[in-house]
């Protein structure tokens, strides 16, 4: 880099298009710099300012404008650093400007198409013939019975059992479906399948239940018989 950070104060500026520098006017050519007679302003500046640019070597903007040509702007490196630099500063421009397009232009336009009705059909055509190919059905081992089966391992919840038996038993087992009830024989609080009419916590409690409703049976007959003797 240059160690003179200062305005070059024999550059004078006459129009957007030209300026003069030691008494002559050099002008913008195609790629945005200062030439005449096809040297560049720059190195002219450099050669003059700081010394003789030694072969391969090029004078490179820092601020990557070519028509600021102060000596704090200026660089003198290889030809093969100059280009790296650009290649790089290229590189991520390029990537930036897809990183944009992407989120600015493509993401937009792919969201409408896919939400649209012709792009809903577009997906349930290609998963009808993906499911025809067997594209979805893999092996897959039963969470409960570890039965290895053919399956569709992205249904709505997961596939995890070889059959609804083993989805039900595996359900009554990991008690997802208990829920807490009162013995109706002793008062005690358990759990139990919310899908199952249990009334007592135990074979002891149920047994005691089935007894008391045959004896009040018995008990009723026996009364019936007696009031009609």
């Amino acid at each position: 880099m240059s160690d003179y950070p200062r305005p070059n104060k024999d550059l004078i500026k006459l129009a957007p298009e030209k300026v003069r520098y030691l008494g002559i006017t050099y002008h913008k050519d195609g790629t945005g710099r200062y030439v005449f007679q096809g040297k560049n302003l720059s190195r002219v500046i450099w050669e003059n300012e700081v010394g003789p640019i030694p072969e391969g070597y090029e004078i490179h903007h820092i601020d990557r404008n070519p028509t600021n040509n102060s000596l704090d702007n200026l660089m003198c490196i290889s030809a093969q650093e100059h280009h790296e630099i650009h290649r790089r500063i290229q590189a991520n421009e390029e990537k930036e400007w897809l990183r944009n397009n992407l989120a600015n232009n493509a993401r937009p336009k792919a969201s409408e198409w896919h939400s649209s009705a012709e792009g809903r059909e577009w997906h349930r055509q290609h998963a009808l013939k993906n499911r025809e190919n067997g594209c979805y059905t893999h092996e897959l081992i039963c969470s409960n019975c570890g039965k290895h089966y053919i399956g569709e391992p992205y249904k709505n919840g997961g596939n995890h059992f070889c059959s609804g038996r083993c989805k039900t038993a595996f359900r009554r087992k990991s008690g997802v479906d208990d829920v807490p009830r009162v013995c109706e024989c002793c008062g005690k609080t358990f759990m139990a399948n919310k899908r199952k009419g249990v009334k007592t916590c135990s074979k002891e409690c149920r047994y005691k239940m089935v007894s008391k409703r045959v004896s009040a049976t018995l008990l009723e007959k026996s009364k019936v018989t007696k009031s009609l003797i």
